[in-house]
């Protein structure tokens, strides 16, 4: 049991310090996301008020599906096109970011088994 026991002291520091390095990656890859997420909604909310031709001309190069549309129908289609996008940019953050929750938790968690482990160790204080 003492041989177990001091493996997985020796495992839970490296392997939380790598969580910790997970979860750091994680979060910065989910706020480049969300600036990604807030350009798309900042072209989702031009194109339902008032766009300027530059962001029309924007709006079908990202979506050039909508191309076959004319007049107020292309406009209402970008934006309804912009839309989507946004709500999938927002699903693939939110996958991030719990991710990146769950990571951490690991970390702690094994974290705290390492402090516990030194302060007690089996069988008692020496």
């Amino acid at each position: 049991m003492e041989q177990v026991y001091e493996v997985a002291l020796k495992i839970a520091l490296p392997a939380s310090i790598a969580a910790l390095v997970v979860a750091i990656i994680l979060y910065l890859v989910s706020r480049q996301l969300g600036n990604g997420r807030q350009e798309m909604r900042t072209l989702r909310i031009s194109l339902e008020h008032d766009p300027s031709p530059a962001q029309v001309a924007k709006a079908v190069e990202i979506f050039p599906d909508t191309s076959r549309y004319t007049g107020p129908h292309r406009i209402t289609e970008l934006a309804r096109q912009a839309g989507i996008e946004e709500g999938r940019r927002v699903e693939r953050i939110e996958m991030m970011l719990s991710l990146c929750r769950t990571v951490f938790s690991v970390a702690v968690v094994l974290a705290a088994l390492v402090v516990a482990g030194r302060i007690w160790p089996p069988g008692g204080r020496p």
